[in-house]
């Protein structure tokens, strides 16, 4: 249908409700079918920089059975920027201290979750069935970086809730994500990104009147319904609504567009699900 557009969409409210969609039960899961979806955003952790980056396909897993406990690890930068995160001359060696321990804790079958630069420290996060081992094979690993300061923590998170409530990006990261994800690709494909272009939007709502009140406020922001309809596969969102703009594909311009729509749709019961785009050159 948009075989010439580029175009994302989140097809369910998962920014939401993700874990109410899986199974109540834990899965089990295959180690070596776990897929890998790594991806990062900027944001601030105690009022500090901080770049998170984490494996989004955990979310349609976790919490992954036997996978009890966390284990945290922080290691201080030696050279760190002065707002805490990495500098290019020390990011090499963060790269290798990060693949020397994660590669001896996968081997023992350990999900890699994510990780945090801030305040001068790189932290990993991975969830392991033998907190004990995993720790020990720290120890081996870091024998590698002998002029660097290390600590771990073990803590019991049966649930994930750190991976969900602290790794996870807020419904604003989120779509930053995306969004980036989109105007790369198009970048790619030579779009002049200054040209403005018609760009459809999509959101979805719990009832005709709520769709209705936000069909009213799009229009102020010169907005052009394309369609409005009821779905009759969708329970708990059953009216779509399509609408699109003249704007430019900037990425902090897009930003800006999605997260007033995300606004938008959120007090009337809806979400905004993605965007899409003609390549414009």
């Amino acid at each position: 249908m948009y075989d010439s557009r580029i175009i994302y969409l989140i097809l369910t409210n998962r920014l939401k409700n993700f874990k109410i969609e899986k199974e109540v039960n834990k899965l089990k899961q295959n180690f070596n079918e776990i897929k890998q979806n790594w991806n990062f955003y900027m944001c601030r952790v105690d009022d500090k920089p901080a770049s998170i980056r984490l494996n989004l396909a955990l979310s349609n897993i976790a919490p992954v059975e036997d996978y009890k406990h966390r284990l945290s690890i922080f290691i201080k930068m030696n050279n760190p920027t002065e707002d805490g995160l990495s500098s290019d001359e020390e990011y090499p060696m963060l790269c290798d201290i990060e693949d020397e321990v994660i590669d001896r804790l996968e081997s023992l079958e350990d999900i890699f979750a994510g990780t945090v630069k801030t305040q001068g420290r790189l932290e990993l996060y991975v969830f392991t069935k033998n907190p004990e081992k995993s720790e020990e094979l720290c120890k081996e690993a870091f024998k590698k970086f002998p002029n660097y300061q290390w600590k771990s923590y073990i803590d019991e998170d049966r649930e994930w809730d750190f991976y969900f409530n602290f790794l996870y990006p807020d419904v604003y990261s989120y779509h930053a994500i995306m969004n980036r994800s989109v105007i790369e690709n198009l970048t790619n494909q030579g779009d002049n990104l200054e040209k403005e272009r018609e760009i459809d939007h999509w959101l979805y709502f719990s009832s005709e009147e709520n769709i209705n009140i936000a069909t009213k406020k799009l229009e102020e922001l010169g907005y052009k319904i394309l369609s409005s309809k009821k779905l009759d596969d969708e329970k708990n969102y059953p009216y779509q609504l399509n609408i699109s703009r003249m704007d430019s594909a900037i990425y902090s311009h897009v930003n800006q567009i999605v997260w007033e729509l995300i606004e938008i749709a959120k007090p009337l019961n809806g979400y905004y699900d993605g965007w899409g785009c003609n390549i414009t050159k």
